[in-house]
């Protein structure tokens, strides 16, 4: 290894007994040492004639390259990284285009959006807007954008979803005593009811029963208990307290891993939905046989809404997609939830 080291004594006869005992203490070679070459004179550089632009101009331009410090009057457009979607307000509405609030970029940052007659609309809201030259101040959209997004640049929309006024706003809040606990881990053994979790410690392991109802998602089919091994990384969706659950839904992490689609949902019309990825794909899933999950509480797919963050487990055969599992995502990661929408209690 190159070493390197500075002599600074204030005296020769110092420099001599320092370096002395450094060659007593380990043998150096010539290759261990970077020699201190004297430094060169400075050289003056001539003053330039008054008066001269020429020369002026001259000067500026060298010192720009000597530096590199000049500021460039118009820098490269910013482009986000994997920002395919995005969602906020609408503003400044007109044909062809308008500015998208949202929560990272607003004011004079807000994401300009331009579509043409290419541009496919989806109606997330569906008593809402489907022509986008009826769209106003204000509205909600979703937008799935043609390439990634550029800040300061117009963005070409390749798919915008008009959603409801407020997201969140009508859904029904499950009670605590309704949501699921989940937690992930690796089995440590596996028996004729279910299997164990290892813990960092006997009092921390986890015991779980597998029962008839119990779901097992296994990536491209629904497994059984016996297709589960000790090692296996899953995720349980069940009741009960420490150290005993009785699981719901069990998840091999492993096999599901190129199943998952994340994005969010751009439409949700009957058993299907519509979502558009994170990495700019739209995609049409039947959910007609998938367990939906909101705030880890199962409920119908009908509970969902557009707009709403997604991560789903899929069956792809050939261009068609079978959820296992729709898991809403948002919700479940915020720890300020919002507050139940109030009904109207019918007059006697």
């Amino acid at each position: 290894m190159k070493k390197s080291f500075i002599i600074a004594t204030s005296g020769a006869l110092g420099a001599l007994a320092l370096v002395s005992q450094l060659v007593m203490a380990a043998p150096i070679t010539t290759t261990n040492i970077d020699v201190m070459q004297p430094a060169a004179k400075a050289t003056k550089t001539p003053k330039a004639p008054k008066n001269s632009s020429a020369s002026s101009a001259s000067a500026s331009t060298a010192s720009t390259a000597s530096t590199g410090s000049a500021i460039d009057s118009n820098p490269a457009p910013k482009t986000a990284k994997e920002t395919f979607t995005v969602q906020g307000r609408v503003m400044a509405p007109k044909a062809g285009s308008f500015s998208l609030e949202t929560s990272k970029y607003s004011g004079a940052n807000a994401v300009q959006i331009t579509y043409d007659s290419k541009t496919e609309v989806l109606a997330g809201d569906p008593k809402g807007v489907t022509n986008l030259s009826k769209l106003a101040e204000g509205d909600r959209v979703l937008v799935l954008l043609a390439s990634n997004l550029v800040e300061g640049q117009p963005n070409t929309a390749k798919s915008i979803s008009v959603l409801t006024k407020d997201a969140f706003a009508n859904v029904n809040i499950p009670p605590k005593e309704s949501r699921l606990t989940s937690f992930s881990g690796k089995i440590d053994q596996i028996n004729a009811n279910g299997f164990t979790i290892a813990g960092r410690s006997k009092k921390t392991q986890r015991s779980v029963t597998v029962g008839k109802s119990a779901q097992l998602i296994m990536g491209a089919q629904t497994g059984t208990l016996s297709s589960l091994k000790a090692g296996d990384r899953v995720t349980v969706y069940g009741t009960g307290t420490a150290p005993n659950y009785d699981a719901a839904i069990v998840i091999d992490d492993a096999s599901i891993q190129s199943n998952r689609i994340t994005g969010e949902l751009a439409a949700v019309n009957g058993t299907k939905v519509v979502v558009f990825t994170r990495k700019g794909q739209e995609i049409t899933v039947d959910a007609s046989k998938a367990i939906s999950l909101l705030l880890r509480t199962p409920t119908k797919l009908s509970e969902f809404d557009a707009g709403w963050p997604v991560s789903i487990i899929a069956l792809k055969s050939g261009d068609t997609y079978t959820a296992q599992l729709i898991n809403e995502t948002e919700l479940s990661n915020s720890k300020t939830l919002p507050k139940p929408v109030a009904t109207a209690t019918p007059k006697a």
